[in-house]
């Protein structure tokens, strides 16, 4: 039976290769859902499946399982999504963090906060996901928790607090103290006592705790000025509070390839992070922009959320949903928009198994079998109840394009669909036609994002495509503000076609998008006919005057015209692909090229043969310091000198240094 209070929704984000799935293997494995586990490398581990996972050795899409932890006799429920640790694939992460309650980040102890690292972080600071944090692979050479502390809080600004601190024996990591409860646990022996050479320490640490607690809960503040005892419920629950506002990180750690510290961690998920009652207010809106409050109420009226599509190839289209109100029943007829849809199956899902069940409850993450017109982004409610849409799924900037083509003409029926397929289930791939050549080019977040999306096509639809070589997804904008007025006027016997319209153009600062208002007054302009002018402007905008996508302006509808009998909404929809062009005719287009934050580890020895490299890519330095045995050099470099780096890195190097890389922003060529 669901309980909602005893429920978690979490999921666990870091950087590529800091041990996200192999903890989320462990954790299958302490609550007995398998019986052994597996290993990245080896390619058979539960939440990475995919071909691509599994020869790769990486997640390239988030995988929901469900699990069951016992707490202080206590039965409770865990949602648990396994994130993808590349850049490439941060959408999976954006989305994830839309529907969860609570997170769990996972550091690499000898490597610390890495670019990714701060990438997930601020996807769940602005979702508002509480997070508790464990530092993984104390067991690997250069190993450094405090230091790894002290990173989180100078480069994400976290209020962090030791739970546990590591035990080292002649450099070698041989257990873990409990601070709350002051205990010692040596993985040799199980529980013991703190040795006498480390009890100052894990008092220091307990002081600590109970120094922070105090400022969130009266009866600590009193309990600590008057040097009382108090008690670890205690402490747990005010830690918890904290937590769950916002303010506050517990911090763990351990080595989930040994399965140390896991179970701890198992325990601070509940004891820590929210259910979906104490979890953050969603709001929901009306069509006339009403805000609703949505309550996490399985007897109220539906309200479920599609954050996520998968086609299986024995199933079907499987959406994931999270019920945020409600409660959804296999049979029932919900509202979808102005459509409606039959609910025939709700299943649960443990990675690519699926277990049927009647119903999902205000809380519960699950996912239904979808009709062709469900997409990510969608608001199902119930079917009596007025539409409402709820937050959509924030798209990252596609960076990255290659033109594609099935192999043979006779397989273009089955490219189309498994590339439809695929668009549909990865919003951050985007196919476009170039109007003049008819090629088809495929957008997404780099590389290696694309380099996926061939293979998947290949080895789950069995289509060979030809591709052409990766260019830079270029943007434009305009160079100078304007006025301009937009006609559109046809007359061909009959009815015509008549839209006139008066806008004002503004360039915006680099990575503010697009802004489109309708600020015209005295009902110059219906609204279904701004509506359709707006939708105009809006294709229009995917592409620009040179082909490229438009961004950072703003466009505003300062008039309108009508004419009784030739005014319709394709007239000033075709008014709206039109002033585009018009627009940056008039004022002129600068290209924009994307600029990559670049982050390179690298012995001490090649410091400068890696800064000389990046200085020759028309890269700026921005940061160098000192991360153990390592280097860590930060670069701003424009994405088109990039192309080959990885191997370039290599030999300069002897393959000794890595990077990573992320979008910073774009500037003039």
């Amino acid at each position: 039976m669901f309980v909602v209070s005893r429920h978690r929704n979490i999921g666990i984000a870091a950087h590529i290769d800091a041990g996200k799935t192999t903890t989320t293997e462990r954790m299958l494995f302490l609550a007995g859902l398998i019986h052994r586990t597996g290993e990245v490398h080896d390619g058979n581990t539960v939440t990475d499946y995919l071909d691509v996972e599994k020869r790769r050795g990486i997640t390239v899409t988030a995988a929901a399982t469900n699990l069951e932890w016992t707490r202080e006799h206590v039965l409770h429920s865990i949602t648990l999504i396994d994130t993808p640790g590349h850049v490439d694939f941060t959408l999976e992460v954006e989305r994830s963090m839309r529907v969860l309650d609570g997170a769990i980040a996972v550091f690499d102890a000898s490597q610390g906060v890495e670019p990714q690292s701060e990438t997930v972080w601020r996807q769940a600071e602005r979702h508002g996901v509480p997070r508790i944090a464990f530092v993984n692979k104390m067991d690997k050479v250069g190993a450094d928790f405090a230091a790894t502390l002290e990173d989180m809080r100078l480069k994400l600004g976290a209020r962090v607090v030791a739970l546990q601190l590591p035990w080292f024996e002649d450099n070698v990591f041989v257990g873990l103290f409990d601070v709350l409860e002051q205990t010692a646990l040596r993985f040799s022996h199980g529980q013991t006592n703190i040795p006498v050479a480390y009890q100052k320490a894990v008092q220091e640490a307990r002081a600590q705790l109970e120094a922070v607690a105090a400022e969130f809960d009266e009866t600590i503040l009193e309990q600590f000025a008057n040097e009382q005892s108090i008690s670890s419920a205690t402490l747990r629950r005010a830690l918890r509070l904290a937590t769950i506002a916002g303010t506050l990180t517990p911090v763990l750690c351990g080595a989930s390839k040994a399965n140390i510290g896991v179970e701890a961690l198992l325990d601070a998920v509940i004891d820590y992070l929210p259910s979906p009652l104490e979890s953050k207010a969603v709001q929901g809106w009306l069509e006339d922009e009403t805000i609703l409050e949505i309550s996490p109420d399985a007897n109220k009226p539906l309200v479920a959320f599609v954050f996520k599509l998968l086609t299986d190839p024995y199933v079907g289209k499987l959406a994931f949903v999270r019920v945020y109100q409600g409660t959804l029943e296999t049979g029932a007829t919900i509202r979808n928009g102005d459509t409606t849809e039959r609910i025939g199956k709700l299943v649960k899902l443990h990675a690519k198994a699926q277990h049927m069940v009647q119903s999902l409850e205000a809380g519960e993450i699950g996912a239904i079998l979808a009709s062709k017109s469900v997409t990510t982004g969608d608001t199902l409610v119930a079917q009596t109840a007025t539409a409402l849409r709820l937050e959509a799924i924030r798209i990252p900037e596609r960076v990255m394009a290659l033109t594609i083509e099935p192999k043979s003409r006779a397989d273009q029926a089955q490219f189309s669909s498994a590339l439809q397929k695929l668009l549909s289930e990865d919003p951050s791939l985007e196919l476009l036609a170039d109007t003049e050549t008819g090629e088809q080019r495929l957008s997404g977040m780099g590389e290696l994002h694309l380099e996926v999306t061939i293979e998947r096509l290949l080895a789950e639809h069995n289509v060979e495509v030809r591709v052409g070589q990766p260019s830079i997804a270029y943007r434009e904008t305009i160079s100078r503000p304007a006025e301009l007025e937009i006609k559109h006027i046809k007359q061909q016997g009959g009815n015509g076609q008549y839209a006139k319209v008066t806008i004002r153009a503004s360039p915006l600062e680099r990575g503010t998008g697009i802004i489109l208002e309708d600020i015209s007054t005295g009902g110059a302009l219906p609204k279904a006919y701004s509506q359709a002018f707006q939708k105009g402007l809006t294709q229009a905008l995917n592409i620009g005057l040179h082909g490229y996508p438009v961004t950072d302006l703003r466009i505003s509808i300062l008039d309108g015209a009508t004419h009784k009998e030739d005014s319709s909404e394709m007239a000033f929809q075709t008014a709206g692909t039109q002033a585009i062009r018009q627009l940056l005719e008039h004022t002129g287009s600068h290209k924009l090229e994307p600029i990559m934050q670049v982050d390179v580890t690298t012995p001490p020895d090649f410091t400068g043969t890696v800064i000389g490299d990046l200085n020759a890519r028309r890269g700026t330095i921005r940061n160098l310091e000192n991360k153990g045995s390592s280097s860590l050099i930060r670069a701003l470099v424009p994405l088109a000198e990039l192309f080959g780096y990885a191997n370039a890195l290599r030999s300069r190097t002897q393959g000794r240094a890595a990077f990573s890389m992320v979008l910073n922003g774009y500037e003039r060529t």
